[in-house]
Order: C-alpha cells, then structure tokens, then sequence
C-alpha cells in the first residue's frame, strides 16, 4: 500500500473561484509581500506590475483580486484604485503601511474594497487574502443561466427571470438597459439619472435610488450581487448578470410621473 499524501498546509476554500487570481500593482515599497506569500500558500496565480504602469482592465477577468501597494505620495495609489474601481475588476484593495486615519478612508472612498495592513503576520495575511478572494462570486460574477437568471426583452419591454416574467416599469428596465450596456463598470447617480430622465435637476438624484431600491426588490437582488452599490462612486451589474434580446427602449422625457 502507498503511504497517504499529506495534505497541504493550506487549501483554498470552496467559496474561492477555481480561476481567481491576483494582480499585484507595485509601487517598490513591498507592503503586500506575507499577501503574495500567503497566494503563493493558496496556489493562486499572482502577476506583478508596476503601479505607474498603463493598465489595459479589458485584459483581466473579472475574477481578478487587484492589491493596490500605497505609500507617500497617495496621488498615484488613489488614481489607481479609482481607475481599477470603474472597471468590471471584481475586487481592488489596498495594501497599506500604517498611516493616519484620513489616508484610509481616501482610499476606501476612492473605492477600496479593503485596506489591509502592510506585511501583516502570515496567517492573518492568509486570512485576508481569503476573505477578499471570497468577495469575487458576489461582486463580479453571476450566472445567466441559473437562478435568478435574467433575460432584459426590449421588444417585449419585459423581463424574464428563470422563464417568469417580472413586472418592472419602463424606468426600471431603463436603469437596467443602461447598467448592462456599462458592460461592468461603474455608473454614476449622475449618469443614470440622466439616462433614465434627460434633463432632469441633480436634486432629483433620489429617483435613481428609488428605482434600484425597486429593481432589487422585484429581481430578489442584494446590495452586493449581482446589482452592487459602490460607495461613494454609483452602482455597477455584473457583467454577466443578464442578457439583452430585441431592440432599445424608447426615451422617456423628463416630465414623466413616475418616481
């Protein structure tokens, strides 16, 4: 009889894509080295940049996890992390040597999922890398094949969800016409009201809201998937959160009565 294989130290949990990776963006300082010691741990694939580098994000799936190095200066770190946020990239964190407490809500504000301590202990840093790697089903992938699936019918001015037709308005199918058409980047409250009422005032700004709130609510939706909230930025849909069949809705004007 062979002698039983000893299992490895550490093994990605189910919970993590099988195809995630990570795409480190450095900026010399080596604040994410125990994270790459950690993927490394995990048998996640890591590819290295330098942060200053121009980065194609129509090259990475979205179940990439993208560590951010930051230290002084910000500047380069807070665009970065911004570029990265309005892309359909699943997760962005930043990897962050201590500082005060303003530098991390300015990156959490510039759309940092997280700002995780530079070279933290080794088994904390797996724990991170984990915790983030877990964000990836729920931020940047959906199915349209299986529950919950949609299909957005614009002859039909209807939406079907697992074969059923879901009662929506046409602002409703509006806002998720213009979500898809994003392709996974983020909207902003300003650009979706714009779509949805042209010509509409920004104090107008809480129909969109209300009109998400709705859409969540019909399609059985969370805040996180596949219909996310970026805080601070706008909302963004997975791209393969549904499919688009017949041809574009009619605008609607501005004056419409409906809120």
């Amino acid at each position: 009889m062979h002698p039983p294989v000893a299992a490895p130290l550490f093994q990605p949990p189910p919970l993590i894509p099988a195809d995630a990776e990570v795409l480190l963006l450095t900026d010399g300082s080596a604040n994410a080295a125990t994270l790459l010691d950690a993927a490394a741990e995990l048998s996640i694939r890591v590819t290295i940049d330098a942060i200053d580098h121009r980065l194609d994000l129509a090259d990475w799936a979205p179940t990439t996890l993208v560590l951010v190095e930051a230290s002084s200066p910000m500047e380069v770190a807070l665009a970065k992390v911004g570029q990265i946020r309005s892309s359909s990239l699943a997760v962005v964190a930043a990897c962050l040597a201590p500082a005060d407490e303003s530098v991390r809500v300015a990156l959490l504000e510039a759309g940092a999922d997280a700002v995780v301590p530079a070279n933290c202990p080794p088994d904390e840093a797996v724990a991170w890398l984990c915790a983030l790697l877990r964000r990836i089903p729920r931020a940047g992938r959906s199915s349209c094949t299986g529950e919950g699936a949609v299909i957005l019918d614009l002859a039909a001015h209807e939406v079907l969800q697992d074969g059923h037709s879901v009662q929506c308005s046409n602002l409703e199918l509006e806002v998720l016409l213009a979500l898809h058409e994003a392709n996974g980047a983020t909207m902003t409250a300003e650009e979706l009201l714009e779509r949805a009422w042209p010509g509409a005032d920004k104090t107008e700004l809480g129909r969109v809201k209300s009109t998400i709130h709705r859409l969540r609510r019909r399609l059985g939706w969370s805040d996180q998937a596949p219909l996310e909230t970026i805080r601070g930025v706008g909302y963004r849909l997975a791209v393969q959160a549904c499919q688009v069949q017949g041809t574009p809705l009619p605008r609607h004007p501005s004056t419409s009565p409906e809120r």
